[in-house]
Parts: structure tokens; sequence; C-alpha cells
């Protein structure tokens, strides 16, 4: 089994809530866990109530404690739900870069000493291009945010984003083996931490993106 089936599994044998069978049951289900979230980023999970859940998803309330039996579980949901149909996804674009880049080293017998230096620009790029796309969609990262916290409380939300952040990791160390570290794995957690403290101060403007840049720069030639 690949990693990414790995773990799609993990993240749907994490869900608390019941999960319909019917086309109608999922679509009603899916109205509950958006207005959930749009709930979250307005008020955040403290405005969280099976009625003000039903009224914004326009759906009865009994539907809410239907497929949730209560705002644990609900919050749980919702978040593996993002997880999987927008974390996933973006987390995907990145490793699919970093095995074609890996793809292109393999090829390679003897790197240069310019052949490194245009690796290791390509790897900030790639770098840069994953957060500041991640910038943009605002919505998406305050909300990864929140759930992170909410990890804090809840272990199997907690397993969701640490299997979520390993399959990163595990790619990205696949281009530090090839580049000869002793520890790739090491050093793809290294950049991974970094990344996310770059992250946040890209969302909340504590650095300009070209602070970023520089940051990632020193890191990978640091790492190589």
């Amino acid at each position: 089994m690949t990693d990414k089936l790995i773990l799609l599994e993990i993240v749907k044998n994490a869900y608390k809530g019941k999960i319909p069978t019917r086309s109608d049951g999922y679509k009603r289900r899916k109205k509950i866990i958006l207005a959930t979230q749009k709930i979250i980023m307005d008020k955040g999970i403290q405005g969280v109530r099976h009625r003000a859940v039903a009224e914004l998803a326009q759906v009865p309330l009994a539907s809410t404690t239907y497929y949730f039996k209560d705002i644990s579980a609900l919050l749980h949901d919702t978040a593996l739900d993002f997880y999987e149909f927008v974390l996933l996804p973006q987390a995907e674009v990145l490793v699919g870069s970093a095995y074609q880049f890996f793809e292109g080293l393999e090829k390679l017998e003897n790197i240069s000493e310019s052949e490194l230096i245009a690796i290791k620009g390509e790897m900030v790029n790639i770098l840069f291009t994953h957060m500041t796309n991640e910038k943009e969609q605002y919505v998406d990262s305050l909300l990864e945010y929140t759930f992170r916290n909410e990890s804090l409380r809840n272990k199997s939300l907690a397993k969701v984003i640490s299997a979520t952040e390993f399959y990163i990791v595990k790619a990205i160390g696949k281009v530090f083996e090839i580049l000869g570290s002793t520890q790739p794995i090491l050093d793809s957690r290294v950049l991974m931490s970094i990344l996310l403290y770059l992250q946040y101060n890209l969302l909340v403007e504590a650095d300009t993106p070209e602070e970023v840049y520089q940051t990632l720069e020193n890191l990978v030639n640091k790492l190589i």
C-alpha cells in the first residue's frame, strides 16, 4: 500500500460521526460540515452549536444530531473532512513536486557545483511557492491553525495531522537522501518545522515574502 493510501485509510478510519451511504445523506452531511467551517471562521470554535449550524446549513436541527451525536464529534469530523478534501490535495501538490524533482536528480551520477546551486534554487522555489499559495488561501490556512489547536485536546485528530505531515516529510527526505544526507528524515523535519514558523509569520504579516525567501535560501544552503 502506498503512503497516500495509508494516509487516506488513517483519515477515513478516524471519523466519529455517522457516514451516510446515500447521495442525499452525503450532501446533507457535507452542508453541515461546510456550515461548521464557516462558523469557525466567523466566530471561532466556541461559536459552533447544533442550532446555529443547522440554521446556516439550512437543514433540520435533527439532522445535525443524527450525523453527529455531540459538538465534539461535529468538530472532529469537520477537521477530518478539511484535511481529507483540502489539505491532502495541497500536500499532494508539494509531494508531487518533490517526487518530480527527485526523479530529475536520480539521473545525475555526479552533481557539479553549478548543478548543486541550481538544485538548491529549485528547492527554495518549490517551498516558497507552496507557502505563498497557502497565504493566498487565507481561509484554508486559518482553519488549519484552528484545527491544530483543537488537536491538542483530540488525540485521534492529532494522529491524522501528524500522519499528513510525515507524508510530506518522507517526500522531502528523498531529496535530502539523493543529495547525500546521512539523516534525510531529520533534515526534512528541521525544514518542516521552520516552514510552519515562516508560514505563520506570512499569515500575520510579521515577515515579508522577501524575508521568507531569504530565510529559505539560508536554510537550504545549511542543510545541503
